[in-house]
């Protein structure tokens, strides 16, 4: 059985926060995370959308800012505004030579997947330039949008367990996530700077 008390930082909490609004909502569009992923044919007609950390087109991971909150604990000794890269790609096979349809395709998805990052993260995040993904006289299948994508999360200042590749253990787990104001403790979607599970 898998272990879950891994670390589980902003960025793929929030991945994981899209995937279970999408399935709690029908919305079958597959979340991939991971810098292997956009190397992966984007010609191809499946829909889906693929989370590469940082900012792929210079390799940029985020910027640190000064802590936000004050009475934490542990204390935050900055914040880490992480970008990650998100390419939303659709494909509609009705009308596959209708460059509106596909047009209307993608951005119907861009909304969807907006939406869910919003209710997930509001507060902590932002999101830019986004751009038309590939060379606009080439025939593709279906079309893609661009997303840099920031998240904000403190760095806490608190020990944590570095686990050497042949050990067992693994680190107690830490959602780093803010929000302010605090959480409602009967809120079914709890984002809080340091959950520990045992």
């Amino acid at each position: 059985m898998a272990d879950d008390s891994r670390l589980v930082f902003a960025l793929p909490w929030l991945v994981q926060q899209v995937r279970d609004r999408f399935e709690a909502e029908g919305v079958l569009i597959p979340n991939a995370f991971g810098w292997r992923e956009a190397a992966r044919k984007l010609e191809e007609s499946e829909n889906r959308i693929m989370w590469v950390p940082g900012d792929d087109s210079s390799q940029v991971a985020g910027d640190y800012e000064a802590p936000q909150s004050v009475g934490e604990n542990p204390r935050a000794l900055a914040q880490l505004a992480e970008l990650c890269t998100v390419y939303l790609h659709a494909y509609d096979d009705e009308e596959p030579e209708d460059e509106l349809v596909q047009y209307t395709a993608v951005r119907t998805l861009h909304d969807v997947w907006f939406r869910a990052v919003h209710l997930a993260a509001v507060g902590t995040y932002k999101l830019s330039r986004p751009t038309w993904h590939g060379k606009p006289k080439e025939r593709r299948r279906g079309a893609t949008m661009r997303v840099l994508l920031s998240i904000t999360a403190p760095i806490p200042d608190e020990e944590q367990a570095i686990v050497p590749a042949d050990a067992g253990a693994i680190a107690s787990a830490h959602l780093h996530a803010k929000t302010d104001p605090a959480p409602d403790p009967d809120e079914t979607e709890p984002v809080t700077t340091a959950d520990t599970a045992e």
